[in-house]
């Protein structure tokens, strides 16, 4: 089995730059962009998403209220929710999952 990497657009990791390895084109771990993602929340920067990023964030409020279907469990947009899952099942092959 190959190893396979994330991989970001060029108008996200121009934002980034030389905060992850330099080099703009180079393919990037997964392990690297975490480390990135979380040195960038850290500090408080924004992180520049492209158009094919969806990004939901649960927070105990949402994670303890009802939602609009009455189901407990802190899921904010179900369809994204739904598209993750069926996306992390067809790659489950990959070893890494991040959601």
């Amino acid at each position: 089995m190959a190893n396979r990497y994330s991989v970001y657009s060029t108008t996200s990791s121009a934002a980034l730059g030389a905060c992850l390895t330099g080099r703009p084109t180079a393919q990037v771990s997964t392990t690297t962009l975490l480390n990135a993602l979380h040195t960038i929340y850290s500090s408080g920067q924004s992180y520049q998403l492209d158009s094919g990023t969806a990004l939901t964030v649960n927070t105990w409020l949402t994670a303890s209220s009802p939602g609009m279907n009455g189901e407990v469990g802190g899921t904010v947009d179900a369809e994204l929710a739904r598209r993750a899952w069926e996306h992390a099942r067809r790659r489950a092959e990959d070893g890494c999952i991040v959601l």
